[in-house]
């Protein structure tokens, strides 16, 4: 796993990518940047970092950084200025719905399974084991 730090931290700090992931990285870096906006970490009009930074702080491709960049602006979550740099979009944070967040729980569902059945375990595996799993609270939760 790849994970950005920084003593300068900004959301795009928390982008962590997957090698091993069957996830091509440029899907990866897209849904990373959806989740934190889901989160209310990333809001409408904050600057993105230019593909040639954000692509020599994960050690990859700027090509690859750029086809992220160009996944959200087809999503309608990012928008460009020539030589003005990248901004997450206006109405992105009216999509930071219950609805987003759904899909961005589906997506991290969908990458679990597919790490899962790389390892070579089946669909109701995968879940048992999950569903197993016991997770602690956080404090915001537990009060």
């Amino acid at each position: 796993m790849i994970q950005l730090t920084d003593s300068n931290k900004s959301p795009i700090d928390e982008i962590s990518l997957h090698p091993c992931s069957s996830l091509p990285i440029c899907q990866q870096i897209a849904q990373e940047i959806e989740l934190l906006i889901a989160e209310g970490k990333l809001v409408e009009g904050d600057k993105l970092p230019p593909v040639r930074k954000l692509a020599e702080r994960l050690r990859i491709n700027f090509n690859t950084v750029s086809r992220a960049y160009r996944l959200l602006i087809k999503a309608g979550l990012m928008h460009t200025r020539r030589g003005g740099g990248s901004y997450i979009r206006l109405d992105a944070t009216r999509r930071k719905s219950i609805d987003m967040r759904k899909d961005c729980l589906e997506l991290l569902a969908q990458r679990y399974l597919n790490d899962a059945r790389r390892l070579g375990y089946d669909r109701g595996e995968a879940i048992k084991s999950l569903a197993g799993l016991e997770i602690p609270l956080s404090h915001s939760q537990s009060q």
